[in-house]
Order: C-alpha cells, then sequence, then structure tokens
C-alpha cells in the first residue's frame, strides 16, 4: 500500500481514525495493528480494512508500510486474525466521539473524464475509442447480455474499425479470480469496454488494474494509494445495462470470495479505476426484466440518500444525490412502465448517484447489505433497498446528517413527490408504487437461513469501508435486531 506524500502524517491520520459517533454518549474505539516489517516504540497504522490510507504515529515513512488494523466495538474483537509478530501489537482505545469530517481533511473529487448521454452505444463507444488512438480493444461482459440484439450490433460497429476480443464470462456477484482472467485477457489491449451490469463493471476494473499492475492482489486497491494506472492504457470505458449500480461513475469495486458461509463481499476502491467515460443508452436498462429494473432502481435511490447521510457529505456530492433522488422519486414508475424518456432520467439519476457516493461514501445500509448479499446470494440492490428501509429511522434522527434528509424530504413534499412525515415512509410508499419488496421474507428466503445471517452480516459490517461513512455506528446487538426486523 502507498504511501500519500503530499499530506503531512497528523492530517491523514485525523482522515483515517474516523469520526463515528453515538448520540449523547461516550463509547470506546480501540484500534489494533501488527507491523511485519518494524518494531520499537512507534505504533504504526494502516487503514488496510478500510482502504482508505497509509498513515504512521510517531513516524511518517515513505516506505511500504505492512500490516492491519481493525476497529473492536464495546471491547470485543470482531473476527480473530492472528499478527504477524505478536510482540508489536499495540492498542490505541479513543473516548472521543467526534472527529474531522474526512471531506474537510482530503477534498478529493474524482468523475469519469466524458458521460455521454441519451446516445447509442455503438456509435458513442467507437467514437470516444478513437478519440483515445485505441487500436485493439476487450469487450468484458456476461453470458446473457452477450446473446442480445444490441450486444452483437454493437461488436458489429467496433469491428468494422478495430480488433476486438471478448471476454464474456463474469457472473452475477463475480469472485476475485475473475479479475486474473480479465487481466490475461486484456494483455496488449488498449481500451476495455464493460457493457453490463454493476458486476461486469467492477469485474473489468479489477481486470483493468491487474493488466497494467501485474502481481498486485486486488485487496490492495485503496483510494489513497497510488496505483499508477490513471493515465495510462488499457483505459476503461462502461456501458451500464442496468440504471442503478453507479459503477460506470465509481471508484468502487465489490468482488467476492469464499464459500457457504464463509462467502464474503470484498469491498475495494482507487480513484484511478473510475472509468474514463460511460455511456448511457436509455434503451439498454429498458430490456431488463422487471425484477432487475426495480432492484437497480432500489440501489440508484440507496446511494443517493447514504451520500447524503455520509460524514463526509459535501457540496458537490449533496447536490448529484439530492437531484437523482428526487428524479427517481419522480420518474420511477413511469420508467417502469417503459417510458423511454423517464428511464432516460432514471439512467441519469444512478449514474449521478454513482457520482455522488464516490465522493462522499455511503454507510450503515451497504455496510449490512455486502454481507447480508453475499450470505443469501440475494440481489444487491434489492438487498441494500431493503435494509436501507431499517437503517434510515436511525439517521433521521441522527444530527450528524446536518438536516441534508430533512431538506430531501422537504423537496419531495414541496413537489408533491409524496406527502409522507418521514423519509422512511417516503421510500417505502415508493417502493409500494412500484412493487418493490419491503422484507426479506418476500424474496423467498428461509428464516432460519435468515437469523443465522443477520448474525453475521451484523458482526462482518465492522469490517465493511462504508462504515466508516455512518453518522451512527450502532452494536452489534443493535444491528442483528435491526436486520430481524427487516424479515
Amino acid at each position: 500500500m502507498g504511501v500519500l506524500r503530499s499530506v503531512p502524517a497528523a492530517v491523514v491520520l485525523a482522515a483515517v481514525i474516523v469520526r463515528t459517533a453515538w448520540r449523547c454518549e461516550y463509547r470506546s474505539y480501540r484500534y489494533v495493528y501488527w507491523d511485519t516489517d518494524h518494531a520499537g516504540e512507534n505504533i504504526y497504522l494502516t487503514a488496510e480494512s478500510l482502504g482508505l490510507a497509509t498513515v504512521a504515529v510517531g513516524a511518517f515513512y515513505e516506505s511500504m508500510l505492512v500490516g492491519s488494523w481493525e476497529l473492536i466495538v464495546g471491547g470485543e474483537v470482531p473476527h480473530a486474525r492472528v499478527p504477524a509478530r505478536e510482540e508489536s501489537v499495540e492498542v490505541i482505545t479513543l473516548a472521543q466521539p467526534h472527529y474531522q469530517w474526512v471531506s474537510r481533511v482530503l477534498p478529493m473529487l474524482g468523475f469519469p473524464r466524458r458521460v455521454v448521454y441519451s446516445e447509442p452505444a455503438p456509435g458513442a463507444v467507437a467514437e470516444l475509442l478513437e478519440l483515445v488512438g485505441a487500436s485493439r480493444v476487450l469487450v468484458v461482459s456476461d453470458p446473457v447480455i452477450s446473446r442480445q440484439g444490441f450486444f452483437q450490433s454493437l461488436l458489429e460497429t467496433l469491428r468494422d474499425r478495430f480488433e476486438v476480443t471478448v471476454y464474456d464470462s463474469v457472473s452475477p456477484e463475480p469472485p476475485v479470480d475473475v479479475a486474473e482472467e480479465i487481466a490475461r485477457a486484456a494483455e496488449g489491449t488498449d481500451a476495455i469496454i464493460a457493457v453490463g451490469g454493476g458486476s461486469v463493471i467492477d469485474a473489468a476494473k479489477a481486470g483493468m488494474v491487474l493488466a497494467e499492475r501485474p502481481g498486485l492482489s486486488i485487496e490492495d486497491v485503496a483510494p489513497f494509494s497510488v496505483l499508477g494506472i490513471e493515465l495510462e492504457k488499457p483505459v476503461l470505458i462502461a456501458v451500464p445495462t442496468t440504471a442503478g449500480t453507479g459503477s460506470d461513475a465509481s471508484y468502487g469495486i465489490v468482488l467476492t470470495r469464499g464459500e457457504g458461509s464463509e462467502r464474503e463481499k470484498i469491498a475495494v476502491g482507487s480513484y484511478e479505476v473510475i472509468p474514463l467515460a460511460t455511456v448511457l443508452d436509455p434503451s439498454l436498462p429498458l430490456s431488463a426484466p422487471a425484477r432487475v429494473r426495480i432492484g437497480a432502481i432500489m440501489d440508484a435511490l440507496s446511494h443517493a440518500i447514504e451520500a447524503l447521510a455520509s460524514t463526509a457529505s459535501n457540496p458537490f456530492s449533496e447536490a448529484l444525490a439530492e437531484h437523482a433522488a428526487r428524479t427517481i422519486f419522480e420518474h420511477a414508475k413511469s420508467a417502469l412502465e417503459g417510458d423511454s424518456e423517464a428511464m432516460a432520467r432514471i439512467h441519469a439519476a444512478a449514474t449521478m448517484a454513482g457520482m455522488a457516493f464516490t465522493n462522499s461514501g455511503l454507510g450503515l445500509a451497504h455496510a449490512l447489505a455486502h454481507p447480508l448479499g453475499a450470505l443469501l446470494s440475494t440481489h444487491h440492490g434489492t438487498t441494500v433497498g431493503i435494509v436501507l428501509l431499517g437503517v434510515l429511522p436511525i439517521y433521521e434522527k441522527a444530527e450528524e446528517t446536518g438536516g441534508r434528509l430533512d431538506r430531501l424530504l422537504r423537496v419531495l413534499q414541496v413537489l408533491g413527490l409524496t406527502r409522507a412525515e418521514s423519509l422512511r415512509d417516503a421510500v417505502a410508499q415508493l417502493y409500494d408504487s412500484i412493487g418493490a419488496p419491503t422484507r426479506f421474507r418476500d424474496l423467498g428466503v428461509d428464516a432460519e437461513r435468515y437469523r443465522e445471517a443477520a448474525r453475521l452480516a451484523a458482526e462482518r459490517a465492522l469490517h465493511e469501508p462504508n462504515i466508516a461513512f455512518s453518522p451512527i455506528v450502532p452494536s452489534v446487538e443493535e444491528m442483528v435486531e435491526l436486520l430481524l426486523s427487516l424479515y
């Protein structure tokens, strides 16, 4: 993990030890670190778990620091991990509930270089490839998308001008191994075109990283570690076929590893993996199955609302998130009924929400939904959308959201988009109007399996990068209770 050389150690440290507060009370935070290279009086911290930065207390080395740290709540270690050197373990206990906002410490924003809006994908992609001087291209997709007519039309257009290779073996919730397969397929190419939903785009991002940095572990990718790939080839162009994930505009990569109860999602990110361009062809999400379109809309709305609630919310992310949420409330029903103009607006809103959370972080709903969805094998958008209903009452009571969720509710009320008295009820009413599920039993999940998954998900949520940006972090037992209430 590289070191951010341009920022003083104390400043980076303030960003990494993220402010997470419980209302009206103090609780202890303990950060455990072990280091394989250095020992002595200095305590070294690396934010490998949260993927935020590399820091050192007592000394700031420009060399790479190797190690791990964990957030421990209530004195219990969330999961066991054996230190590389037992004697080098140090523990810090912090009883202060307030820290500087990440956005105020590290004011860094990232966006795609180009956004092509409401244009047919084949011609737009070809023009972008010519713009970057590409000659050899890898198209990444999944077996379902690659059989569709628009995909074949895209390939025909590209093959007239470029040498094209296709990798169409991305599965839903793709495993870590897919990154290596895509990297091998991308050897010698100038560009990667990711055509699909969030799984395809995330897999393509991971493949791009490994293609340009062979030997790097995808788990070492972090926002403030310098990969040195931003200006190198292959470049990445995203063509999202669903209107929800925001992956086409985000710095996040979500992959899975393990099987059964050990199955978990790995969430990493870097500003350098934000696609160079995203092509928003509104005809593509219209062709998706209804359940996929509904789940995608739930996903996009969750991104927008959590970006507003985030402790790292800023004027740029707020504007994008609020507009995205308002657009979803206004146009979701018509888009699902086949209105192409409404779907174009939803497609744009999903990308705006992706831009918003890339520059603010997410929060508790995603921290819980990632491990829960991995354990239950449920659609991510649907999972996080349901979890959002349980999280919103917590957010709406949190002073740390700065009134941003209240403002969104007032905007929706003034525009006549809801009559609800709380944002949680407004979201529930929207779900009802579009036929979205509101409980996990609606997805056919077995009750006993759900209870077991809820416990594991609550424990694993503390290791999720998104937890760093939640205005309030409940205890494990409180999170278990929250999830059980959603069955």
